[in-house]
């Protein structure tokens, strides 16, 4: 290393220690290098003489902002050692900046596999927040660009909350309108708009070992049907029914489930109401079956 660039070294070091060390400000100095682009006083300045914060760096260049051990030829003896030469911090100059998928402006925090053989090093990120009460928290605008609103964090116990700031599960998504609305496929199953209350949407088969459904108002279980008063439709009048609409009455049509799919519960229910009075039916004509041989036995007797 050149004399020069080990004075530099040696007066930022001792410049930032002042300072944060001893609350004193240093009194305003240049550090003398290309163009003059280090500038100590209250503030640290890189590239301007006029910091606006405790450090403010300023390159009006092709490469704005970047933190890095990358090197074309990197040969430090030690695999471990060529693992630092990875990592980056660095603010995109241009689309494909520092990474293929970064936009102008985008900061990108990552590694890099320059070294091409892929199996030196993990070359992981690793965000850590290390108190008991530490977050990862991530944010985002809001819609009208006023302010940061926080859209997802990871807490202490290792929960992940969407729209909550208090996750109570593993993954806790906050379900609240049709922003918050869960999606899992290319296309959504409501694209018509005939389930806008949804609150997930699969374009795909779910698998599972079981599955409970739970209903906020369970007053439309028909057990109805075996009371007292209800009007079982007579056999006669189901005929007719099915002959005019081609299909049960209280089922849906072939029409109306392509259009609006099957709800679930609700076909359950339907379904169940349905094996209900086939249940009756066959109790009556039971009865009248037994009647019938009743009947038969006393002519034949």
């Amino acid at each position: 290393m050149k004399a020069s660039a080990v004075v530099k070294c040696i007066f930022l070091m001792a410049t930032i220690f002042g300072m944060c060390h001893h609350h004193a400000y240093a009194q305003p100095a240049w550090l003398p290098g290309s163009g003059n682009n280090l500038w100590f006083g209250g503030t640290v300045g890189i590239g301007t003489s006029a910091p606006d914060d405790a450090l403010h760096i300023h390159y009006p260049g092709q490469w704005p902002f970047a933190v890095t051990r990358y090197s074309a030829v990197v040969d430090f003896g030690h695999p471990e050692d060529e693992c630092l030469a990875t990592a980056r911090i660095a603010l995109a100059h241009s689309t494909g900046g520092f990474s293929s998928i970064a936009n102008k402006g985008d900061l990108v925090i990552g590694t890099n596999d320059f070294l091409g053989d892929g199996g030196i090093c993990a070359q992981d990120v690793v965000l850590v927040a290390k108190t008991d009460e530490g977050k990862l928290r991530f944010a985002t605008y809001d819609n009208q660009r006023s302010r940061d609103v926080e859209r997802m964090r990871i807490d202490h116990r290792g929960r992940v909350g969407i729209a909550t700031a208090d996750p109570e599960e593993l993954v806790h998504i906050n379900v609240n309108g049709t922003d918050s609305r869960v999606r899992i496929g290319a296309m959504g199953m409501d694209a018509n708009g005939a389930h806008p209350d949804a609150h997930l949407t699969v374009d795909g088969k779910i698998v599972a070992r079981e599955l409970v459904i739970t209903e906020s108002d369970w007053g439309n279980w028909p057990d109805f049907v075996f009371s007292s008063d209800y009007e079982l439709m007579t056999l006669e009048e189901l005929e007719r029914s099915i002959k005019e609409h081609k299909h049960l009455p209280g089922i849906p049509s072939a029409a109306e489930v392509q259009t609006h799919g099957v709800e679930f519960t609700t076909m359950q229910m339907a379904m169940l109401r349905k094996i209900e009075e086939l249940t009756l039916y066959m109790i009556a004509l039971k009865k009248e079956n037994v009647e019938l041989r009743t009947l038969i036995d006393t002519i034949n007797n």
